[in-house]
């Protein structure tokens, strides 16, 4: 099974989420709202708060996916708030602290390890 489709999708407040039969999801959230249909063959259920992917059987294009479909309804707005980042070329900015990722070892460059990157998207997220 797909270790990141298994993982449920966890609804935050304030954010309205509908599943019809026929894979179409529709998010509302208070910076928009977001539609998207998904392939057929996958269900996709919406309980307690969490919406959770699941596949038929283990053919290549259901494991395919299954991963991706879950990313896609996760980025659709529905991930919690984190730090936010910007970035040019290699320099990213995350709250206010210049940190320098041109290193593979940031502590050993001298920069603070930045862990989780959120980074702004113009257009397509709730």
């Amino acid at each position: 099974m797909s270790r990141i489709g298994k993982l449920p999708v966890a609804i935050p407040k304030g954010v309205k989420v509908d599943v019809d039969l026929n894979n179409l999801v529709k998010v509302h959230g208070p910076k928009g709202e977001l539609e998207k249909q998904f392939h057929k063959d996958l269900k996709i259920s919406l309980t307690d708060g969490t919406i959770l992917v699941e596949r038929p059987g283990d053919g290549r294009l259901h494991r395919s996916l299954h991963g991706l479909t879950r990313t896609l309804i996760a980025n659709m707005g529905i991930l919690p708030p984190r730090l936010r980042c910007t970035s040019r070329r290699y320099l990213f900015r995350c709250g206010g602290k210049q940190q320098d990722h041109r290193s593979r070892n940031r502590q050993a460059a001298g920069g603070t390890d930045c862990s989780q990157h959120s980074f702004d998207s113009p257009a397509g997220t709730v």
